[in-house]
C-alpha cells in the first residue's frame, strides 16, 4: 500500500512513558554522562570568556598600542580557545562511543527480541519494515544517544551565561535582546507540534520505500522474463515520487520558519548598532562593550538555533523511538501461563477437538473441526486452495491459536505446553523452502554445532540427497546460492527432507509441494517420503496422488469443514468429494457410473 500524502496524520505526544523506556539504556553509562557533563560545563565557562577578553583588547590594548599588552591578550585568548575546543573534543568523543554502544545493543535487543515473536507478527510487518526499524529508526537514535542531550545543555548554559553578563553591562540592550527568547520557543514549537507527525509520517515513506526494494529486486528476473520490468520501474518511481513530494514540503515548511527566527536577532543587532553611534561619540558605551554585545547575542542565537534544530531531531529520534517499542512492546510468542505442562515423550495420539480459527473476524477458515491421529499414523488432508489445510498444520504448531476448541497431544492441551517444548517432537518441511546463505552441511543441520557432520551425511544418504550434493564442487561444504538458487526445485525438497530427518523428529509435519518435477525426481521425493515417514507419526497436507494414497487416513476439507475422512478405499468406495477428485486427477471420469458430489481441486 502506498501512503498517501492527504491520509490522515495520527498525532502523537512524546509521553514521559517514552522516556522511561529509554532511560535503562543508559544505565551502564553513567560514568561517560559524568564526564560528558563536566566536559560541557568547562567547555561553556570557557567560551563565556572570549568575549570579555576580546573587549579587554579592543578598549585597552589597541588604543594604548601596547603591543605586549596585545600579545599577552591574544595569547590567552588562544589558549582558552584552544582548551575550550579540546575539552569539547574530548566529550564529543566520549558521548559518541557510548552512542554507538547503546544503539548497537539496541540492535541486538530488537533482533532478539523479534527472534521470539509469533507468526501473526509477521503477517503485519514485512521484511523491507523490520529492516527498516532495525537499520534505520535505530540509527537515528544515535543523535539521541550520542550528543542531543549534551549539546541542549550547552545550549541553556550558553543562553544563561550570556544574559547575565549582558544584564551586567548594559540592561536595555539585554531587555532587547531577549525578546528573541519568545520568537525562537513560538518556531519550536510550531516544530515540536505541528512537524512531529510529518517526521514519522516520512519515517513509515521511507519504510515503504525499503519494504518495496527488499521485495520487489528478487522479483526481477520474473518481471524480466514476463517483459513487464517497467511495471517495477513505474511503482518504484510512485513511490519514491511521494518520498520526493512529502520530504519537500517539511523542507519548505522548516525554512519559511527559519527564516522568520534568524530575521529577529539580525533586526535587533542592526538596532543595537545604531543606537551604539552616538552613545561611543558621548563615551557612554566602548566600542568593545558593543562588540561584546554583538557576540553575546551570536552565543545566545546559536543555542536557540541548535535547541529549535535540536528538537526536529528529538521528533525524529521519538519517531523513530515509538516505531522501535512498537516492536520490543509486542508479547513474545511464548506468552506467560502461572505454570507449564512437560510432554516427555510423544506416546499415544493427537486429538483435535471442535477446533475453529478465522484469521479475520467474520471470516472462518476452520469450523468445528474434530479428529484423531494415533501415534504411528501417517494423515493426509487433502481438498481444494483455502480450506484450511495448511491452517490445521499452523494450529498444530501454534504458529497461531485456535478461537474455538483445543488440541490435545496424548491428553495434554497443547496450548499448556511452552512451544519450544512442543516444536522438538516435530519435524517441519513446509511448501516454501527456506535455504540460509552458507554451505550444504550447515543448510541441514540448520547451523547447530552439536550435530556432527556424520548425522548429516547419513540424513542426506537416507533421503536420497546424497548423490546430487556429492557432485557439488566441494560436496556438504559447497555453498548454496540465494534461496538455493544453483539447486533445482527437487534438490531443495530433498535438501529440506535431509533437514527435517537430521532432527529425528517423532511427528513430522509436511506441507507438501505442487509443483511439477520430472519422473525420475518424483521417484526420489517418493522414496524419501517413504524414509521419512518410516516409524513416525505424520500428518501432511497432500496433492501428489502417490502420497494420499498410501496414508492411513485421508481428512476431505472443503470450506472449513471436514467432507470425508477414511482410508484410500473407503472414500473412493463411498463416491463422494474425495472419488471425484482422485479420477479427475487420473483422467478417468468419463468410466464413472455416478455424477461425483463435487471436485476438490
Amino acid at each position: 500500500m502506498i501512503i498517501t500524502i492527504d491520509d490522515v496524520e495520527q498525532k502523537r505526544k512524546i509521553k514521559f512513558s517514552t522516556f522511561k523506556k529509554i532511560a535503562p539504556f543508559f544505565k551502564e553509562h553513567q560514568l561517560s554522562i559524568s564526564l560528558s557533563i563536566l566536559g560541557v560545563l568547562v567547555s561553556t565557562g570557557l567560551g563565556a570568556l572570549l568575549p570579555l577578553i576580546f573587549r579587554e583588547l579592543v578598549d585597552k590594548a589597541i588604543p594604548a598600542k601596547n603591543n605586549d599588552l596585545i600579545f599577552q591578550i591574544a595569547l590567552i585568548y588562544l589558549c582558552i580557545l584552544f582548551l575550550s575546543v579540546a575539552v569539547e573534543f574530548i566529550q564529543q568523543l566520549i558521548v559518541g562511543f557510548m552512542g554507538i554502544e547503546i544503539v548497537s545493543n539496541i540492535k541486538k535487543k530488537m533482533l532478539s527480541h523479534i527472534f521470539t515473536l509469533g507468526i501473526p507478527f509477521f503477517d503485519k510487518y514485512n521484511t523491507g519494515k523490520l529492516i527498516s526499524r532495525i537499520e534505520s529508526d535505530c540509527e537515528q537514535l544515535f543523535m539521541l544517544f550520542s550528543s542531543i542531550g549534551l549539546q541542549v545543555l550547552w545550549a541553556v548554559l550558553n543562553i544563561l551565561i550570556s544574559f547575565v553578563v549582558m544584564f551586567s553591562i548594559n540592561p536595555k540592550f539585554a531587555w532587547l535582546t531577549t525578546s528573541i527568547i519568545p520568537v525562537f520557543t513560538l518556531g519550536s514549537l510550531l516544530i515540536f507540534k505541528k512537524m512531529r507527525p510529518m517526521f514519522r509520517k516520512e519515517r513509515d515513506i521511507y519504510a515503504e520505500i525499503t519494504g518495496f526494494l527488499s521485495e520487489y529486486i528478487k522479483g526481477i528476473p520474473t518481471l524480466r522474463g514476463l517483459c513487464n520490468i517497467n511495471w517495477g520501474i513505474e511503482k518504484f518511481k510512485k513511490i519514491n515520487e511521494q518520498r520526493w513530494k512529502y520530504s519537500a514540503k517539511i523542507h519548505a515548511i522548516r525554512s519559511a520558519i527559519w527564516f522568520f527566527l534568524m530575521l529577529t536577532p539580525n533586526l535587533i543587532i542592526a538596532y543595537i548598532l545604531y543606537e551604539s553611534v552616538g552613545w561611543v561619540k558621548q563615551e557612554a558605551i566602548t566600542i568593545g562593550t558593543v562588540w561584546l554585545f554583538i557576540q553575546y547575542i551570536s552565543n545566545s542565537i546559536q543555542p536557540l538555533v541548535m535547541i529549535s534544530e535540536q528538537i526536529g531531531e528529538i521528533q525524529r529520534s521519538f519517531g523513530a523511538a515509538d516505531k522501535i517499542f512498537d516492536i520490543l512492546d509486542t508479547p513474545s510468542e511464548e506468552g506467560k501461563l502461572a505454570k507449564y505442562e512437560t510432554l516427555s515423550a510423544f506416546c499415544k495420539n493427537i486429538e483435535f477437538q471442535n477446533v475453529s480459527f478465522h484469521y479475520k473476524e467474520g471470516e472462518s477458515v476452520l469450523k468445528n473441526i474434530s479428529f484423531e491421529i494415533k501415534k504411528g499414523e501417517t494423515i493426509a488432508l487433502v481438498g481444494p486452495t483455502g480450506c484450511g489445510k495448511t491452517t490445521l498444520l499452523s494450529l498444530l504448531t501454534r504458529f497461531y491459536e485456535p478461537i474455538e476448541g483445543r488440541i490435545l497431544i496424548d491428553g495434554k492441551d497443547i496450548k499448556h505446553l511452552k512451544k519450544e517444548n512442543l516444536r522438538s517432537f516435530m519435524g517441519l518441511v513446509l511448501q516454501d523452502i527456506y535455504l540460509f546463505p552458507g554451505n550444504a552441511l550447515d543448510n541441514i543441520r540448520v547451523f547447530r554445532e552439536d550435530i556432527e557432520p556424520a548425522r548429516v551425511i547419513q540424513s542426506a544418504r537416507d533421503v536420497m540427497a546424497y548423490d546430487f550434493i556429492s557432485k557439488m564442487p566441494n560436496q556438504f561444504y559447497s555453498d548454496l546460492a540465494e534461496d538455493g538458487g544453483n539447486l533445482s526445485f527437487g534438490e531443495r525438497q530433498l535438501l529440506s527432507f535431509a533437514r527435517a530427518l537430521c532432527f529425528s523428529p517423532e511427528l513430522l509435519i509436511l506441507d507438501e509441494a505442487t509443483s511439477s518435477i520430472d519422473p525420475y525426481t518424483e521417484m526420489l521425493i517418493q522414496k524419501s517420503l517413504e524414509q521419512l515417514r518410516k516409524n513416525r507419526t505424520c500428518i501432511m497436507v497432500a496433492h501428489r496422488l502417490s502420497t494420499i494414497a498410501k496414508a492411513d487416513k485421508i481428512i476431505v476439507l472443503k470450506d472449513g469443514v471436514i467432507k470425508e475422512m477414511g482410508t484410500h478405499e473407503e472414500l473412493l468406495n463411498a463416491k463422494g468429494v474425495y472419488s471425484g477428485f482422485y479420477y479427475k486427477q487420473l483422467g478417468e471420469q468419463h468410466n464413472l457410473s455416478f455424477k461425483p458430489e463435487g471436485e476438490l481441486c
